[in-house]
């Protein structure tokens, strides 16, 4: 019996341990399961994003907060550049 199908145990190992560490990217997943929070279809939209900025030094929060809550918030002279995608 031929078993060239075969790895060694240690490689198999080695792998193993690379798999288990590594996320489970968007890319290798199929496009169905990609777009089953928001759907495909026409008329449903795709799920909303969240961005976060990192600012090593820190800021002055004091700008980069709008200045009124809710729906129809004022954004700052800092935010005003993305006021289309509010």
């Amino acid at each position: 019996m031929n078993k060239t199908w075969q790895i060694p145990r240690r490689t198999f190992l080695k792998g193993l341990g690379t798999v288990i560490a590594l996320p489970m990217l968007e890319a290798m997943l199929p496009p169905a399961k990609l777009f089953a929070a928001g759907g495909t279809e026409a008329g449903t939209a795709f799920p909303r994003r969240m961005a976060f900025v990192y600012i090593p030094n820190g800021a002055n929060m004091e700008d980069w907060t709008p200045k009124t809550a809710g729906v129809d918030y004022e954004l700052t002279w800092r935010l005003q550049p993305l006021a289309l995608f509010r």
